[in-house]
């Protein structure tokens, strides 16, 4: 590795990490018993001056469609942030709607999301837009299941009405089928008629 700080990077904090898998009994392991006292590990990374990866504060949003449309669930590794959104584009501040539980969405939304810890910003924070075309939110079979390396979060991501990364195939929301065609029905529970498709 080039330098110091990027050896610092990869070790912390995965050597609390395996210092925890190793002293823990099997059946006193809680990934988020662990998460909480991480939080506290950073301060001390902090005070030494090591240069610790932080993705605790990172934020993960996803669109889970029910049958009837989209709810909107946003997680973060840590419970002790308190997490606000928007969904107009607007940046999140602790004066923004505060994320107590999945909300469902009525029309095309960019949501905006951050985690806060005693008011202070905290992490990066994310940002999705969702599109509720004529699928999103409705019922989906598949003929053929996809490959276990692009299972994604299963036949849903095709109607969740979040847009794949153009570049990163592991962010969630890709299907990928080695050897089998792909081929879905949708039910929309009800007749519609088409005049144009795009994709």
């Amino acid at each position: 590795m080039p330098t110091y700080d990027k050896v610092e990077y990869m070790v912390y904090p995965r050597a609390t990490a395996l210092a925890e898998v190793g002293w823990s009994k099997l059946e006193n392991m809680d990934s988020e018993s662990y998460a909480r006292r991480l939080w506290h590990q950073f301060k001390r990374f902090n005070f030494a001056g090591i240069n610790a990866a932080n993705h605790l504060d990172e934020l993960a949003l996803m669109a889970h469609a029910t049958g009837n449309g989209i709810n909107i669930e946003i997680k973060a590794l840590s419970n002790d942030a308190k997490i606000y959104y928007t969904t107009n584009g607007d940046i999140p501040t602790p004066k923004s709607n505060l994320y107590l539980e999945p909300f469902p969405l009525f029309k095309n939304e960019s949501i905006r999301a951050q985690a806060f810890l005693n008011g202070e910003k905290v992490g990066r924070g994310t940002t999705s837009s969702v599109a509720l075309h004529k699928a999103a939110g409705k019922s989906i079979a598949l003929t053929s299941n996809p490959s276990t390396l692009y299972a994604s979060s299963g036949n849903t991501a095709l109607i969740n009405g979040l847009r794949a990364s153009g570049n990163n195939f592991n962010d969630g929301e890709w299907l990928g089928f080695n050897g089998d065609d792909f081929e879905a029905v949708l039910d929309f529970g009800e007749v519609w008629c088409f005049i144009t498709r795009s994709y």
